[in-house]
């Protein structure tokens, strides 16, 4: 019987392509249990790469005992696991002997490069952490940790510090941690009674280098000394930080202030949203001498968006105040503007107009002017479709035309692929009923500068009948 091509192969090639297999196609383990059942010498290659990816679910004593008999049965695949999640619902009653056998599962399996805990911190804290004390133990090469709190309840900065300790650790992800507030379980009104983080000798000891934090309620010292534990940090990524509790007083200025810890190593920093706008707070460059990029929300510097202005609310505009604060890394390549969630009402995600396109050539200016090191300006801008009531262009007709007007200055344009394309932004405005309000009062104007096919718009009552033909004549050129 002549052998099949596949099979001839050496062990080492079939490993190196059922792996790209995994890495590159979606569902890749369903269609690779087939391969197990085709012979003996392709299950030894494949089984492996089944158990690289591991989910136990605390709830299911049945699952729980069926993977922990398949990993004492295969030491090769004990060996291959290296991404183990464990997710223990905060909602349901789970038997204490379930986690024993989820003990018994980090023991055994000693590769794990990155684990994963989702819930459990609220309802089952000593049993969660005890979980990640015997990781700690047992897995001595883990690299990254993520700790998830799906409810928002029980997961805190103090038990944080005190019970993450693993030396090999280069990441640390963290969301949903929040204040403790003394909820529905005996052990959270226990935990709010406790202080909400650790004194100072926590500074300096964490090994990992990289920090995420997302979802996150708490208090300003208890931030800081989560920023202070790691000995160096390189990368930092923050978004959906405070909340409406008063003690989560966070802004762009307290960061910079406690980041500038780490100013000698931090190489990326990225902050999203912030619960509060305070457009006076700008994240502070000057001194991160390693810094070479930075992403930060374009509401933070835009601040509030109001409909008209007045004395109280002048126009905004790029002032030497911005360029103090964003311009002055020595290595800052890349600076980063998110126009996504804005986190208020009168806030538009939608529109790029004017306004932003002339504080976007203002920096670039001041950046040619001041010598400074900034070589790319990114613009993530993800409109939806249906989101229409204030576009009046083709959203990317602007950053099209930007783009051109950096070019003098030796400053690159990265924007993201439009969403949609013009022929379907057409056709939605079309259907669209004509946008007086948003025409009168937006802040930033179409191309035409606010002269629709030759036409002015009036500021008060009704569209005039020049107004009404200009529109249904766009329609039909359209």
């Amino acid at each position: 019987m002549k052998v099949p091509l596949l099979l001839r192969l050496p062990a080492e090639i079939l490993t190196y392509i059922f792996e790209d297999v995994v890495a590159s196609c979606y569902g890749a383990h369903k269609e690779l249990r087939k391969y197990v059942l085709v012979c003996h010498r392709l299950t030894q290659v494949v089984l492996p790469l089944l158990y690289c990816d591991v989910l136990a679910g605390v709830a299911s004593r049945t699952a729980l005992e069926s993977l922990f008999a398949a990993l004492q049965r295969r030491p090769g695949c004990r060996e291959s696991v290296k991404r183990l999640e464990v997710q223990i619902p905060d909602f349901d009653l789970i038997h204490r002997r379930n986690f024993y056998i989820v003990c018994d599962i980090i023991t055994c399996i000693t590769n794990v490069k990155a684990l994963t805990f989702c819930g459990g911190w609220e309802r089952y804290p000593d049993q969660t952490w005890g979980l990640v004390h015997r990781a700690s133990q047992s897995m001595p090469t883990l690299e990254s940790l993520t700790l998830s709190c799906v409810i928002r309840e029980g997961l805190t900065v103090r038990d944080i510090l005190e019970n993450v300790q693993m030396p090999s650790l280069r990441q640390l992800e963290l969301d949903g941690v929040a204040l403790p507030t003394g909820g529905r379980t005996v052990g959270a009104e226990q935990k709010a009674n406790k202080p909400s983080c650790l004194p100072a000798s926590t500074k300096a000891t964490a090994h990992f280098s990289t920090l995420r934090i997302r979802d996150y309620q708490e208090n300003s010292a208890a931030t800081r000394e989560l920023i202070l534990w790691p000995r160096a940090l390189i990368h930092f990524h923050a978004s959906l930080l405070g909340g409406s509790n008063p003690e989560c007083d966070l802004d762009l200025s307290k960061l910079s202030a406690w980041l500038s810890a780490h100013k000698d190593t931090l190489e990326t920093i990225h902050i999203g949203y912030i619960h509060k706008f305070r457009p006076d707070k700008l994240f502070q460059t000057r001194g991160f001498n390693a810094l070479e990029r930075l992403t930060l929300s374009w509401w933070h510097i835009r601040g509030y968006v109001t409909l008209q202005q007045d004395e109280e609310h002048p126009p905004f505009g790029f002032t030497p105040a911005h360029a103090d604060a964003l311009l002055c890394a020595p290595r800052l390549t890349t600076l980063e503007l998110d126009y996504g969630e804005s986190g208020h009402v009168l806030d538009s995600c939608h529109v790029f107009g004017e306004v932003e396109a002339r504080w976007i050539r203002g920096l670039a200016h001041a950046a040619r002017a001041r010598q400074a090191a900034l070589q790319t300006i990114c613009v993530r801008y993800r409109p939806q479709l249906y989101c229409l009531a204030e576009i009046l262009e083709y959203p990317w007709d602007r950053l099209t035309q930007l783009r051109e007007d950096l070019q003098p200055f030796e400053i690159g344009l990265e924007y993201d692929e439009p969403s949609f394309s013009e022929e379907e932004w057409a056709q939605a405005r079309m259907q669209a009923s004509p946008p007086w309000e948003a025409m009168r009062w937006s802040e930033s104007p179409p191309l035409d500068d606010g002269i629709l096919f030759g036409c002015g718009l009036s500021k008060d009552g009704e569209p005039s009948l020049e107004e009404q033909e200009a529109w249904e004549y766009a329609h039909k050129a359209i």
